[in-house]
């Protein structure tokens, strides 16, 4: 029986249990990260937490709606379930919320959707995410990076790079504002790095974080947070300056943390933006491509999207407009190697 649960109605222990036993090993469905990310969600729970559904709310002028939160590439269906009990939970969203402005399925749930035509996934669209297998060893890895991944990385050895972990989140969030905010459509968000400090602190307190800075005559060049999951290793957030992606201190920072966790049965994901260029860079890494659907819906009042519009929220069209507004703060997506 499925149950839609408001945020107090939640056994979060229960709710946890169960997103540490899938398959996928995805943290962004723990309550705690969900906490901090979407601080209203709600849920949509199969039997006793059999499978659980993260339902991500939003609301505007009293309209609850659902958007993906930033620093959580995908979320969806996790647990056990059948195909049927899939297809009811978008059932479900569909008749509760009358707009989604984007809902990222992590890719198990993808693996149901067999006729994108039907009507509950006629508007989905479908995304690429890119994740190596560590396990195969640091030799055969090495041996399938590109000819120019492996120019790359001598490049950058011959820089001498400076490798430290380290604890202060500052350091990247300086870097990423210093030199890649201006290039994000819209601008930040004034909540983003307060998020990302929140995360790190909550991440670091659970030994599922690292944070690795490369710094060149001791000046910080480049920085590279991964985050640790199971078997899976997330590069969540980066940064560079102009010397360190001249420099290739990000393929060195990539290729330290590969090399670190070979033939550990870890499978490094990279968390793909869809951007052809970065696509590329992690595709020389011997990537293996994915894909992932996002879903959405605009079923709103004529009059309700038309003032929105009137509003000139992020753009013309309110499918747009929200969907724009969330990116503005969502560096999972969107910001990272910006080359």
């Amino acid at each position: 029986m499925l149950k839609y649960l408001s945020y107090k109605e939640i056994d979060k222990q229960k709710w946890d249990n169960c997103v540490a036993t899938d398959s996928q090993q995805l943290p962004y469905a723990f309550s705690w990260y969900l906490d901090i990310i979407s601080p209203h969600w709600s849920a949509i729970v199969l039997n006793d937490y059999q499978a659980i559904f993260p339902v991500t709310v939003s609301q505007k002028w009293t309209i609850a709606y659902i958007a993906q939160p930033i620093f959580a590439q995908q979320l969806g269906l996790f647990g056990t379930y059948t195909p049927n009990d899939f297809l009811e939970i978008i059932q479900l969203l569909r008749h509760k919320f009358k707009f989604v402005a984007h809902l990222n399925l992590n890719e198990t749930s993808q693996n149901l959707i067999t006729n994108y035509n039907h009507y509950l996934f006629s508007d989905a669209k479908i995304f690429q995410n890119h994740t190596l297998d560590l396990s195969l060893g640091y030799a055969k890895i090495y041996e399938n990076y590109s000819l120019d991944r492996k120019k790359n990385l001598k490049k950058g050895q011959e820089n001498n790079w400076q490798v430290t972990e380290s604890k202060d989140i500052k350091a990247i969030i300086d870097l990423f504002d210093k030199n890649h905010s201006h290039q994000i459509e819209g601008g930040i968000q004034k909540d983003t790095y307060q998020i990302l400090t929140k995360l790190f602190t909550e991440l670091e307190a659970r030994k599922m974080s690292k944070l690795y800075l490369a710094t060149l005559n001791g000046k910080i060049e480049a920085a590279a947070w991964f985050v640790f999951c199971g078997n899976r290793i997330i590069y969540l957030f980066n940064a560079a300056s102009a010397i360190g992606r001249k420099g290739n201190a990000r393929t060195i920072l990539i290729d330290n943390i590969i090399k670190k966790y070979a033939d550990e049965g870890i499978i490094f994901d990279f968390e793909s933006p869809s951007i052809a260029s970065i696509d590329g860079f992690y595709k020389s890494f011997g990537a293996k491509t994915l894909t992932f659907t996002q879903l959405k819906w605009n079923k709103l009042p004529k009059i309700i999207n038309f003032l929105w519009k009137l509003k000139r929220v992020g753009s013309s069209t309110i499918n747009t407009a929200l969907w724009k507004a969330s990116l503005k703060a969502k560096p999972s997506m969107n910001f990272q190697d910006t080359f």
